[in-house]
């Protein structure tokens, strides 16, 4: 790591967190270094201390930083911070969640149905991991959005298609996002982690047309959780993302 001191500006069109990413970049920080204090990230990226927080979050969703009570914050795989990661300017955060769910229900069935032709052991395992986190901690939100993402990125990775991996990798904002928003609001975690064991059990037997109905149904079930949170989210004061969850322009809903 370098002393490097120099700020990152930070424009409302780029995401904190992406500005957090390229100050881990930029100081060269390295697997196992301690990030500076909120006090001290808040200064330099110019945000507030509860943007920070936020970051954070999203980072460690996506397994690039891991907050140790009473220690830090310390950078957990410095290779994932600029592989494969899409341009801020491209992302869009203040997003349709509606709309995104339409694209999960074209990707992620048939990516289920490609995981269980594909999938080696090693990433069967890996799933399967992810899963059995969700299932043994049913009350923390923030713990269920981590595995829940991670749970539905791997089985994308396990399709065995490059090109499906550069549209994830450009999705990857939106999806963590959709996950920090909704984690609190799902009105059954355990029924979201039946629904996902029944996906890991048709991938794990290597029933494809069982794992693509099985993530069908999941999704559908997170379509209406969206639906009957909606007023609630979008009345919520400071919470960025659902204001735009019906757009007038829209007939669905």
């Amino acid at each position: 790591m370098t002393n490097q001191t120099k700020d990152i500006p930070s424009p409302a069109a780029v995401p904190c967190w992406e500005g957090l990413r390229k100050l881990i970049v930029q100081d060269c920080y390295k697997s196992g270094d301690r990030l500076p204090s909120e006090r001290e990230l808040a200064q330099r990226l110019k945000v507030g201390r509860p943007a920070i927080r936020e970051a954070i979050k999203a980072l460690s969703i996506l397994e690039i930083v891991e907050s140790r009570p009473g220690a830090g914050t310390f950078v957990r795989s410095a290779s994932s911070v600029s592989l494969h990661w899409p341009e801020a300017k491209h992302v869009n955060l203040a997003f349709d969640m509606l709309q995104l769910l339409e694209v999960r229900k074209m990707i992620e069935p048939q990516a289920a149905a490609l995981c269980a032709m594909r999938g080696s052991l090693q990433q069967i395992s890996e799933l399967e991991r992810y899963l059995v986190a969700e299932e043994t901690d049913l009350t923390d939100p923030s713990a269920i959005a981590r595995s829940d993402y991670l749970f539905h990125d791997v089985i994308i990775r396990s399709a065995g298609n490059s090109i499906l991996d550069d549209i994830v990798n450009f999705l990857s904002p939106l999806l963590v996002h959709s996950r920090q928003l909704t984690a609190s609001t799902a009105p059954d975690f355990k029924r979201m982690a039946r629904e996902h064991r029944a996906i890991f059990e048709s991938i794990r037997r290597g029933q494809p047309d069982l794992a693509a109905q099985a993530m069908t149904e999941h999704l559908r079930t997170v379509g209406l959780d969206l639906v009957v949170a909606r007023d609630e989210m979008i009345t919520s004061a400071g919470v960025e993302g659902f204001a735009d969850l019906t757009p007038s322009h829209s007939p669905r809903g």
